[in-house]
C-alpha cells in the first residue's frame, strides 16, 4: 500500500509539474495553474508611441537601414546603392566616424549585427525577388580605428540561397524571398523575410563562417506585417516593420525553448502611422526593456527613436530567461 501510495503521489507531482498553459499575468488568458509556458497567451490590442531621441540625423544616412550597439555606440548604414559605408552616430545625430567595408559594393544592405567577435552585414535586400547573389559580410569591427573619422576595413563572404525558391523572374513587391532583418544569435545568423505576398515571415538559419549555403526555412509566423529590422537580447527577440497601409508594428517574442521562438510568448504592438513613426526601417536594443530604432527619410525626417518595454517585461517573472 505504501508503495501505491507514494506512485500516485509521484505520478500527481509530474503531472503539476508539467501542466501546460498560459503563464504570463498579463495575457488575457492567463492560467494561474499553469507551470509549463506552451504558447498558447492572447494579449491586448496595445499601442507604444516611440520617443523621439534624435530629430534628425545627418543628411548622409537618410536611407538608415540598419542599427546596432558596439561598445557603447551606435552605428548604422543606408540602403542598397549607397556607398558601402558604417557610420558611427553621435548622441546628436551627427557621424562620427565612416567606415569603408572597401573590397564589396552595397549591392542592398539592410541590416547590420556583432557578435562578441564580429560584425555582419546583411546585403540580401531583393525586392524582386530575382537575386542571386544574396549574401552576408563577415568583418572584424576592433580593426578598424576609434579615433580616425575615416578608415576601411575587408570583409568576408557567408553566400547563400533559399533552398525553396525555384522562380527567379522579377516580380516587384510581390516576392516572399525579400529579406532585411537579422540577428546574430547562438553562434548562428538568423534572417526573417520581408514577405510581400501573404504577412507570413520565415526564418532561416545560416552559419557565421564565410562559404557558400543553401538554407531551407526553420519555420514561419503570420504577422500581417513586412519585417524590416531585428534585434535580439540573450533570449528576447523583437521585428518590427509596417504594413501596406503605413502602419507600424513591434513583434515581441520571449519565454519560447531553446532557439524556437516561434512557440513562446508572441505580442504584436501597434506603433502607430508613418507620420509618427516614419518608415521605420531598423531595431536594436539599448538594455533589456528599451529598443532603438531609426526610419528612412519619408514622410517625416530620419531620426532615432526609443521604445519603453517596462509596461511588457517590467517587474513580472518574465524578466527573466525562459523556461527549459
Amino acid at each position: 500500500m505504501m508503495r501505491y501510495l507514494l506512485l500516485t503521489l509521484g505520478f500527481l507531482v509530474v503531472a503539476l509539474q508539467a501542466q501546460k498553459g498560459c503563464t504570463d499575468p498579463q495575457a488575457t488568458n492567463f492560467d494561474p495553474a499553469a507551470t509549463l509556458n506552451d504558447g498558447s497567451c492572447v494579449y491586448p490590442s496595445t499601442l507604444i508611441a516611440p520617443k523621439v531621441l534624435i530629430q534628425k540625423l545627418s543628411d548622409t544616412l537618410n536611407e538608415t537601414s540598419g542599427l546596432a550597439k558596439l561598445g557603447g555606440q551606435w552605428y548604422s548604414h543606408n540602403d542598397g546603392g549607397n556607398p558601402a559605408h558604417i557610420y558611427r552616430i553621435a548622441n546628436n545625430g551627427s557621424i562620427t566616424q565612416t567606415v569603408y567595408i572597401g573590397n564589396f559594393p552595397n549591392t542592398d544592405w539592410e541590416d547590420l549585427t556583432f557578435s562578441d567577435s564580429f560584425g555582419f552585414i546583411g546585403d540580401f535586400g531583393n525586392n524582386s525577388g530575382n537575386r542571386t547573389d544574396l549574401k552576408i559580410l563577415k568583418f572584424n569591427p576592433f580593426q578598424w580605428s576609434q579615433t580616425q573619422a575615416i578608415d576601411t576595413l575587408s570583409a568576408e563572404v557567408i553566400a547563400f540561397n533559399y533552398a525553396d525558391q525555384t522562380q527567379f523572374t522579377a516580380r516587384s513587391k510581390s516576392t516572399p524571398f525579400d529579406c532585411e532583418a537579422m540577428i546574430y544569435w547562438h553562434d548562428s545568423l538568423h534572417i526573417f523575410t520581408k514577405n510581400w505576398s501573404n504577412g507570413y515571415t520565415k526564418r532561416y538559419v545560416i552559419p557565421s563562417i564565410p562559404g557558400n549555403y543553401t538554407v531551407s526555412p526553420r519555420d514561419s509566423l503570420y504577422l500581417g506585417f513586412l519585417v524590416t529590422g531585428a534585434a535580439v537580447h540573450n533570449n528576447r527577440i523583437a521585428l518590427v516593420g509596417y504594413n501596406k497601409s503605413g502602419k507600424g508594428f513591434l513583434q515581441l517574442l520571449w519565454d519560447f525553448p531553446n532557439q524556437q521562438p516561434w512557440n513562446g510568448n508572441k505580442r504584436t504592438i501597434s506603433l502607430g502611422s508613418f507620420i509618427a513613426t516614419g518608415q521605420i526601417e531598423s531595431v536594436a536594443f539599448a538594455d533589456s526593456l528599451t529598443l532603438r530604432a531609426t526610419n528612412e527619410k519619408y514622410v517625416v525626417p530620419n531620426r532615432m527613436m526609443e521604445i519603453a518595454l517596462f509596461s511588457v517585461w517590467g517587474k513580472t517573472a518574465y524578466n527573466k530567461s525562459p523556461k527549459p
